[in-house]
Formats: structure tokens, sequence, C-alpha cells
């Protein structure tokens, strides 16, 4: 289980949470002035105090949450929504097995401000519930590969398939023999490091790879 805590007018100090045990701050964000919305500021601040932010934006299902009681949760997840946050203010002293993240208590007094705070759901293995920063962190479903080094490999693959970051293989490269050496030096070892990356996450996940010479 995950400790962390969310907050509306409240600025309490990143770090001093992080060392009370907070995880991830939940904060809110919208279009205006409100003096409930992050600024850029908290955000890196909470970043750098290295507590993940579980705020969803409402860009696709996979990104969208549902905070509310019990009700809403288990009517909206994970059908309109992936992500669901329950305060125990509506639910009657039920849990939803749904739910990624339980409020658990309002209106405590941390760090210079009044914090609400949270958890992960204590029943459930979880440690994706919708925050930044998670794509940095290794997975050993994904064969110890971060979601960083997948945007990696696929970046190489599409490079190797186009040329360069233009698209295209540029005039420069081959200008000379040496340049084409160097070329195929380098798509070799990119080569054999995607292998090697690929048969891991296809070992760890299950996946069955086409055959290949």
């Amino acid at each position: 289980m995950t400790e962390g805590c969310d907050y509306s007018w409240a600025r309490p100090d990143p770090v001093c949470l992080f060392n009370h045990g907070m995880r991830f701050a939940a904060r809110y964000t919208s279009i205006g002035s409100s003096g409930k919305n992050m600024t850029r500021a908290e955000v890196h601040r909470l970043i750098q105090a290295k507590i993940l932010d579980g705020a969803a934006s409402v860009l696709g299902w996979s990104a969208v949450g549902v905070y509310g009681g019990l009700l809403a949760i288990e009517k909206l997840v994970p059908h309109s929504a992936m992500w669901g946050w329950q305060t125990y203010a509506w639910s009657g002293g039920r849990w939803s097995d749904k739910a990624h993240i339980q409020q658990y208590k309002n209106h405590q007094d941390r760090c210079g401000g009044l914090v609400d705070l949270d958890r992960t759901n204590p029943d459930r293995e979880i440690t994706d519930y919708g925050q930044w920063g998670l794509g940095e962190i290794p997975d050993p479903e994904l064969g110890g590969f971060s979601m960083a080094d997948i945007d990696v490999i696929l970046k190489k693959l599409e490079l190797m398939r186009v040329g360069d970051e233009s698209g295209t293989f540029n005039t420069h490269d081959f200008a000379s023999l040496e340049g084409i050496s160097l070329k195929v030096d380098s798509a070799r070892d990119d080569v054999d490091w995607l292998m090697r990356a690929v048969k891991t996450i296809a070992t760890a996940t299950g996946a069955t790879l086409p055959p290949h010479d």
C-alpha cells in the first residue's frame, strides 16, 4: 500500500510531505485562475521531492479518473474511466474493489497546511494509479524495462525503418566509404541491442515472436 495526500487551498512543503511517508499528491487543475489550481512551480517542487501526482487529464479513457463515493466508482470504473479514486464520504463505510486510491481521512494538519490522507487500495497490489513519472520506473512485467525505455526502443526501430529524424537518410551519411561503414556498424549495434530488448520483453510478457533468420 502506498500513502499519499490531496489538498486544495493549502500549500504544504513537498519535501516535508515526502519525509512524512507521502509518495503521491493529488491536486486540482482547471481552466481559469482558481486558487485551488496547481502551478508550474508547484509541479516542479513535487517532482523534485519525488511525489508523483495522480491527477488525471481528460485526454482519452486511459487518462480519465473518477473521484467520488462508492456508487460513483462502482458505476463508472472501468467502463467510463480507467482510474478510480474513492472517498470515505458518501461510501457508508464500504470500499470498492475497483478503486485505485482511497481517501480515508480529511483535514489533517501536515507540513504547514491542511491535507486529506489517501492510500492505494490495501486489498490490491497497485503500483500504477495514474500518476505522473511512472514511465521512468522499471517494470518486471516488461522484462525490467521502463516505459521510457520502451519509447527509446520504438524510436530506434522507427529511425531504422525511415532513416534519420527527418524521415530520410542524409547525403552526408553516404559521402564516403567511411561514412557508410560507420552507418552499418551503428545499425548492427542497434539491431543487436534491440533484439535483446525485444526478446527480454517477449519472455517477460509471454508474447510469441515471429520466426526470423
